[in-house]
Formats: structure tokens, C-alpha cells, sequence
């Protein structure tokens, strides 16, 4: 089930769906009041928060099978504050070129509320069992009850950072 809301939440963010700002309002959003729109002149403007995976180090614990750390700054670039909602890494991969891709989900954290303009750190430690991987980094990930997440954003589509992963590189490593 988790690949196929993995799968699911990559296609949304590739086909960039937005919740788009009120007709009239050329696209800007401003600061919210009370009710969540401000007047900005004369066009009403929504307050939205907007999750970004803004930076993520890896480093490698030592050892024949080693586990690696994934600290993932999730940052709230939106004009409100963002509730509670979770943070995944899945994955892409191909053992070998004679075999099939294989993917899932790597790891899944709970993220705590980010007020506006604010950032956090949540961490995720698994192995990796393969070299090469695509990691798809993901704030706000999606949910069995919301296929776009738990929070409504002003954009779905920049929710993910990829990082490529080569575990025969050295490590710590800092992708943005």
C-alpha cells in the first residue's frame, strides 16, 4: 500500500498541481490576518502554508552493514502556520542492470507544526542495501486519507528534494 501512495504522491508532484491564489490577485499572497485573508488593496489574498525540503545531510555509521542518518530540514516558505504531518524518503533503485527497478518506502517521520517562515529537523536512520539510489525526499507526504498530504499548501509540487545517493562516496554529505 505505501508504494502505491509512494507512487501516487511522485505523480502529483511531477504533474505540479497547485492550489492557485483567488482570481484577480496576479498570484501574490500576503501576510493573513484573523480570518486568513488580508486585503492587499483591494483583491482578498489567501494565507497558505507551503512545506519545502529545504536541505538533507546523510552521514554513515561505521561497520560492515552500516546505517545511514538522514536529517531533513523541512521549512514552512507559506504565509501560515503548517500543522502536524509527516516527512518520507522513498526510493528508487536498480540492484543490478539485469534486474528491475525496485522502490519504496525508505523511512517516514511525523513532522511537528512549523509556523510561517519557520524550519525544523526530523531524522530518519535505515540501512541502504543498494549502491545507487534515487531519493526522493518528501515533506508533507501523502496519507491514506489525503493522496496530497496532510496540510494544504499554496503549491503540492515542491514538496520533494531528490538526492542522489551513492553509498561508495564519502560521507557526511549535504544536498539542497
Amino acid at each position: 500500500m505505501r508504494i502505491i501512495i509512494a507512487v501516487l504522491c511522485l505523480t502529483v508532484l511531477c504533474l505540479s498541481v497547485a492550489v492557485s491564489a483567488p482570481a484577480g490577485s496576479g498570484g501574490v499572497l500576503a501576510p493573513a490576518g484573523r480570518g486568513g485573508v488580508v486585503a492587499a488593496g483591494r483583491v482578498p489574498v489567501l494565507a497558505i502554508p507551503d512545506l519545502i525540503v529545504k536541505q538533507v545531510e546523510v552521514s554513515r555509521g561505521g561497520g560492515e552493514f552500516p546505517m545511514y542518518t538522514f536529517k531533513i530540514t523541512v521549512a514552512n516558505i507559506g504565509t501560515r502556520e503548517a500543522r502536524l504531518s509527516n516527512t518520507a524518503i522513498v526510493f528508487y533503485a536498480w540492484p543490478r542492470t539485469d534486474q528491475p527497478m525496485v522502490a519504496g518506502v525508505l523511512g517516514e517521520v511525523a513532522t511537528p507544526a512549523i509556523a510561517a517562515g519557520a524550519q525544523t529537523v526530523v531524522t530518519i536512520t535505515h540501512s541502504v542495501g543498494v549502491s545507487k539510489m534515487y531519493l526522493f525526499v518528501t515533506a508533507d507526504f501523502p496519507t491514506t486519507a489525503s493522496l496530497l498530504g496532510s496540510v494544504r499548501e499554496r503549491k503540492e509540487g515542491n514538496n520533494v528534494l531528490v538526492v542522489p545517493l551513492d553509498t561508495r562516496a564519502s560521507f557526511p554529505r549535504t544536498f539542497r
